[in-house]
């Protein structure tokens, strides 16, 4: 149906309102531009209610029109056409804090609705616009009390719980400016300025400051959650709060997870832990082992007791680059806490010794080479493989391959040993994985010897 004439002309008018303007309403309730200077509030004071509201009226109808017609879904063009459109309504001065902040309900919902409509996940666009009212003036403190980022609790990186508008957990963000070593850290002696220059300025060996939320998405998109069950994660770059009285928000990039239910193993009894099934143990077993986690503790995989459902979360410090010797590193990395349940030491599953050995070792390294990992950490990826590969084949548990993987405080792992063995035989790149595969294949026998004759 097409618009009258009056409206048409009161959104012509609004829409190029310029900032200090003033507004007045004739008989025929058409906008115009007043040319005094009276104040807003003295101005209508001189008018009937009548003009107020029927100003408010048409300021509301061009809004709701904005909003029907305007694509939301970038987050520096539009919000910045939101913050316009908000400060010509604020320019009136006929509408309340409240009436604000309805509008501004408005424009997220909107927002929402585009973002999903581009592709976005519903759970990420939610965790978007939360995000972003956490940071809008219009938007009340009691309503950004429940629903603003909130950090976890400890860590040597930042990192937030979100929440939908509901208040409820639903992701976890980790900025990359907060992670060890960098500008943000949550603690100082963590930070960037502490000691640049020192070797261990690593979170881990092989793991240099300002990675770990991609290593998070990077773990996601090897397993996709259709084996190791690992939360749906995404990058994301968000206007996000800063600490500090007046601070402005600044645009932080990082990794999205959505958030699982369940406690951590370091939560649960041993009789619990026991009762875990043992195809999901060992899938996070070998997920792990073919990964290279460098921090699989007990607070790093979380177990549902309504769903049987084991998660996966923190992968942080995977994909490393640790198992050369560089000079004032002593050790390779690997932290497998699960290596001590007894789920671990049985004899392989058949679907989780199917998924290691059918593993398409070149596929999964074009997907972490486009989303930007070294190819240093990519090789160390391609030589854990073919190593927990071949022990696989020979019948080797996945308990006793993390301790081949584990350094102790005064040795070095076995598979950085093959590894710096193999270095030592061969400079030829081409050469080196047959020379590395023949030595797996060696050490493997002499392993399943001593088991046969310990």
């Amino acid at each position: 149906m097409p618009i009258d004439p009056i409206r048409k002309k009161n959104f012509q008018l609004f829409d190029s309102l310029k900032g200090g303007e003033r507004l007045g309403v004739d008989e025929q309730g058409r906008l115009y531009v007043r040319k005094d200077d009276s104040s807003l509030t003295s101005l209508f004071n001189k008018h009937i209610t009548a003009d107020q509201q029927h100003l408010k009226d048409v300021a509301l109808d061009y809004v709701t029109r904005v909003f029907s017609q305007k694509k939301f879904r970038s987050i520096d063009t539009e919000s910045k056409n939101y913050r316009q459109l908000m400060s010509k309504l604020n320019s009136l001065g006929l509408f309340s804090k409240s009436d604000k902040q309805s509008v501004a309900f408005l424009f997220y919902n909107r927002r929402y609705r585009d973002l999903v409509v581009s592709g976005i996940d519903e759970a990420v666009a939610e965790s978007i616009v939360t995000i972003e009212m956490s940071i809008d003036s219009y938007i009340s403190m009691a309503y950004k009390v429940k629903t603003r980022p909130t950090p976890t609790n400890g860590g040597m990186s930042g990192s937030y719980f979100i929440r939908d508008r509901e208040g409820k957990k639903i992701a976890v963000f980790k900025p990359q400016d907060e992670d060890s070593f960098m500008p943000n850290a949550p603690m100082p002696e963590h930070r960037r300025t502490y000691d640049p220059t020192a070797p261990e300025r690593h979170q881990r060996r092989g793991q240099p400051q300002g990675i770990a939320w991609l290593k998070e998405v990077a773990a996601w998109e090897i397993d996709k959650g259709q084996f190791a069950n690992v939360p749906f994660t995404t990058e994301i770059t968000v206007p996000f709060p800063t600490q500090g009285s007046g601070s402005r928000p600044v645009y932080k990039r990082g990794s999205l997870q959505m958030f699982v239910a369940g406690k951590g193993a370091h939560e649960l009894t041993d009789a619990e832990k026991d009762a875990i099934p043992a195809q999901q143990i060992q899938k996070m077993a070998a997920f792990d082992l073919l990964i290279g986690n460098g921090d699989r503790h007990e607070g790093n995989f979380m177990w549902d007791e309504a769903s049987q459902t084991l998660s996966l979360i923190d992968h942080g410090l995977t994909f490393l680059d640790s198992l050369d010797w560089k000079e004032g590193w002593k050790f390779s990395e690997g932290r497998f806490e699960w290596s001590t349940y007894p789920q671990a030491r049985d004899i392989v599953n058949p679907e989780v010794k199917a998924w290691i050995l059918e593993y398409d070792l070149d596929a999964k390294c074009q997907i972490l080479k486009k989303l930007g990992i070294s190819e240093r950490s990519i090789r160390e990826h391609r030589l854990r493989v073919l190593f927990t590969q071949e022990g696989v084949r020979r019948g080797i548990t996945l308990a006793m391959l993390a301790s081949c993987c584990m350094p102790t405080k005064t040795q070095r792992s076995w598979l950085d040993t093959l590894v710096h063995s193999t270095h030592e035989e061969t400079s030829d790149e081409e050469k080196f994985y047959v020379v590395y595969q023949k030595k797996a294949e060696e050490f493997f026998s002499k392993v399943l010897e001593q088991m046969q004759n310990p």
